[in-house]
């Protein structure tokens, strides 16, 4: 079995001490802001972050993402969601369960329809029964559109963001907790989701 590889590194991206807030106003839902930049220093990161490297499910699907240091793997192996056309390639979570919930999930399907990004992940959003509160069109490196998704689900909010890779696969990332603790998360929660990548 190939190995899940830890290494702890500095970060320098998306390191900013300005927070912007974007305020989503929700009937079903008390006011919530979404930052697009978080106040982390690269002395915080290296000691609150790890960097997992992920090849679990072959070279076609190798990502890294920068995790919390509490935020161990669940699973790594490919598992399908059945009804959706997604596979899971890798589940995170806090194992500590005296702080608040937080678990990552990263998913892939193979590119069949040429959908854009944007089309694509809406899709799939709604297909597990994810309602969107809030959406921001952003562009990758290659230019690319995509889009950073907040949705909830019950009580549970969700972050999303996603791109396509050189192997022509979708990959989304996305960064849940209870809606209770999302703004005492929503740091953490932007990093994980603005910091990670195919290999």
């Amino acid at each position: 079995m190939k190995k899940l590889i830890v290494v702890i590194i500095f970060l320098l991206c998306s390191c900013n001490s300005e927070t912007k807030k974007n305020k989503i106003s929700n009937e079903k839902m008390s006011n919530i802001s979404v930052i697009d930049k978080n106040s982390f220093n690269k002395e915080y990161i290296k000691q609150n972050f790890w960097k997992c490297h992920y090849d679990s499910a072959g070279e076609d699907l190798k990502y890294y993402i920068f995790l919390p240091k509490d935020v161990k793997p669940i699973s790594i192996e490919v598992r399908e969601i059945k009804g959706s056309g997604l596979f899971n390639i890798g589940t995170y979570a806090r194992v500590d369960s005296t702080f608040p919930y937080l678990e990552v999930w990263v998913y892939s399907e193979k590119n069949k329809s040429n959908k854009s990004l944007i089309n694509w992940v809406r899709e799939k959003l709604k297909i597990v029964g994810q309602e969107i509160i809030y959406e921001k069109k952003k562009y990758l490196d290659n230019g690319k559109e995509y889009l950073d998704v907040v949705s909830k689900k019950s009580s549970v909010i969700t972050r999303t963001t996603e791109l396509i890779n050189e192997k022509g696969f979708y990959i989304m990332v996305s960064v849940s907790c209870d809606v209770n603790e999302y703004e005492k998360l929503s740091e953490t929660i932007q990093f994980i989701s603005s910091n990670w990548g195919c290999e």
